[in-house]
């Protein structure tokens, strides 16, 4: 049985999702220590469809059997900010997220000088490295104004209407779909390189009612277009994100 699979490091983010931001500045270091040597991955240099011909990727798209891993956009939005605009900066002192955007932020600003939907006019001065409050990294993916791979909707992302996937695993569910995804296919596999079978509460209240409470409404209803497809493809619901959202604001 040949397999095609997304590998998708689920642990780390898993566990910035059980914490409010209070919580996670206050205790950085023990996450941080932990959650970087998941990175291991990286370093393997495994190869992608891109190292391949176009003859080649064809045939392995339509001859291998397809797993492709998805999250709630919203969630995936608050654990890309947390892990490159808030962690690697504070604890690992890497700012290169942080610049990136703010050059781009900048740049929009003297580009735009009198759009009245941006708040950043408020804020004339962008010093590259100053810190980029979730509000304007919202801005900034509703605007595509750096587009990434660890916030680009999976619409785009993994081409779902071109890849005729085999099967759709959740993060939160990650352990028992891969599992069962597996069975089906009458395959077995090393417990060590599976993900590991932890209780995990993807869709904490938190995540929405601390981390997007401190983002007006009308700008969390403009990221429903942006993302509309993957909320419908994948069995997502922006309208109960939306409910925990303003529940929490409503409770805060």
């Amino acid at each position: 049985m040949k397999l095609l699979l997304y590998n998708l490091e689920n642990n780390k983010t898993a566990r910035l999702m059980n914490v409010n931001r209070a919580q996670f500045l206050a205790n950085i270091s023990n996450y941080s220590a932990n959650d970087h040597h998941s990175g291991w991955i990286h370093g393997q240099h495994f190869k992608r469809l891109t190292h391949y011909s176009k003859e080649e990727a064809s045939m392995l798209v339509a001859t291998y059997k397809k797993i492709i891993v998805v999250r709630d956009p919203l969630e995936r939005l608050a654990s890309a900010w947390l892990n490159k605009f808030v962690n690697m900066p504070a604890h690992v002192g890497n700012f290169g997220w942080v610049k990136g955007l703010n050059n781009r932020l900048r740049n929009y600003q003297d580009l735009n000088p009198t759009d009245k939907v941006s708040e950043l006019k408020e804020e004339r001065e962008l010093d590259a490295k100053q810190p980029v409050p979730f509000r304007k990294f919202l801005f900034a993916v509703s605007k595509h104004l750096m587009e990434n791979e660890h916030w680009l909707s999976f619409n785009r992302l993994c081409l779902p209407c071109q890849v005729d996937y085999d099967f759709i695993a959740h993060t939160d569910t990650l352990a028992s779909d891969v599992r069962l995804f597996l069975k089906k296919n009458n395959m077995t596999a090393n417990e060590d390189v599976l993900p590991a079978q932890l209780p995990r509460n993807a869709n904490e209240d938190n995540v929405f009612s601390d981390i997007y409470s401190q983002v007006p409404t009308e700008e969390i209803l403009s990221l429903r277009e942006t993302f509309q497809e993957d909320f419908n493809m994948f069995g997502y619901s922006f309208e109960q994100d939306l409910a925990k959202i303003l529940t929490g604001k409503a409770m805060g």
